[in-house]
């Protein structure tokens, strides 16, 4: 996992382009203390991804998460895969935001959350 993980940030510039600026890092949410999920986008020039964390064991089934406009995501890395022991509990190919305001937004999107686990997806222009 851990290769694939260095190999995921070397390939989005997003992981690491503007660490020390703020435009780099905007949370989506963090306060989501009764499910255990915090959410957040990292930026950069060119491309924006969505990082879903669960500290939970239990995974959760269409997970809304606030969206920073309308558009779809693909799923990147999932901590779930089989390839890293998992159960394959994975999303589909294209998420679609949809006009459900969340968290201030007013756009979001469901996905499924592996149990202490997370997703990294990008946003598709």
């Amino acid at each position: 996992m851990l290769g694939d993980l260095n190999r995921l940030q070397a390939a989005h510039p997003a992981l690491s382009e503007w660490d020390c600026d703020p435009r780099g890092f905007e949370w989506l949410s963090g306060e989501d203390r009764e499910q255990s999920v915090i959410s957040f986008l990292r930026h950069s020039a060119d491309e924006t991804l969505a990082v879903v964390l669960n500290f939970t064991p239990v995974p959760r089934h269409d997970y809304r998460v606030p969206a920073p406009a309308g558009g779809h995501w693909t799923e990147l890395f999932n901590s779930n895969s089989e390839r890293y022991g998992g159960s394959g509990l994975l999303n589909r190919e294209h998420i679609e935001t949809e006009q459900v305001p969340l968290g201030g937004r007013d756009h979001s999107f469901a996905i499924t959350l592996p149990p202490l686990g997370g997703v990294i997806l990008q946003r598709q222009s």
